[in-house]
């Protein structure tokens, strides 16, 4: 909490930020990794990789760095595995969540949506999904899991709901939370823009998944209509 405190301080600077930042070392880690993905550099700048926090902090702003922290704050709660049921689905829905918020990121600003908030409401959104199963793990045998449709569609509504208390309960914006209720409730053109975008950035994310894992290939009807040029773009 201290750290996003911090990055919202727009005077804060990239030295005084390394500062902080250098207590923490798995984090310095982290912001090394993400300084260094090809996305930052040109595939034309032959530049050396970037091996000090000042530079790290510079390349990836402000926004790229409260990102990288709200990312690697949620990760310990998704990777938190009790059961059978948690174990296979958690790595899943943790990639799932952090394309969610990569893509409701990049399509907020078209919709007027604050990006970060859109990014936040991304990684928090399944959240509620993880603790309900959890949950199940706890009650039931190993693959008790109902199979029926109108079950798995129960649990995805209710673990919504359960999404949507954490966040209120761990005092996100209202913005976030309104959104994760909204999008849950398939948000409409008349629905608020953080809903929009969360809404397209879950819709993007699970198609997305769907062709990684070879279930659609990706100039598959299914998967592009109705998405516009941008949304294609992010997807």
């Amino acid at each position: 909490p201290q750290l996003m405190r911090t990055l919202q301080n727009e005077n804060m600077s990239a030295a005084e930020l390394s500062r902080q930042l250098a207590q923490d070392v798995p984090l310095v880690a982290e912001v090394y990794r993400e300084a260094n993905r090809p996305r930052y550099h040109s595939r034309y700048n032959a530049s050396p990789s970037i091996n000090n926090m000042e530079g790290a902090i510079m390349l990836l702003g402000q926004n790229g760095m409260r990102m990288l922290l709200a990312r690697v704050a949620f990760r310990p709660i998704v990777s938190m595995q009790s059961g059978g049921l948690t174990v296979r689905t958690a790595p899943l829905i943790w990639r799932q969540s952090e394309k969610c918020a990569l893509a409701a990121n990049l399509v907020a600003p078209a919709m007027q949506a604050n990006a970060f908030d859109a990014y936040l409401a991304g990684l928090m959104a399944n959240v509620g999904l993880v603790v309900a199963f959890r949950l199940i793990d706890q009650m039931h045998a190993p693959d008790a899991f109902p199979q029926s449709d109108a079950f798995i569609a129960q649990v995805f509504a209710q673990a919504r709901i359960l999404s949507v208390r954490i966040a209120e309960l761990w005092e996100f914006p209202a913005s976030v939370t309104c959104a994760i209720a909204q999008a849950g409730a398939d948000a409409s053109a008349d629905a608020d823009p953080q809903a929009q975008a969360l809404a397209q950035g879950e819709r993007l994310s699970k198609l997305r998944t769907l062709v990684d894992t070879g279930r659609l290939p990706a100039d598959d009807p299914f998967v592009t209509a109705g998405l516009g040029r941008n949304e294609l773009q992010v997807f």
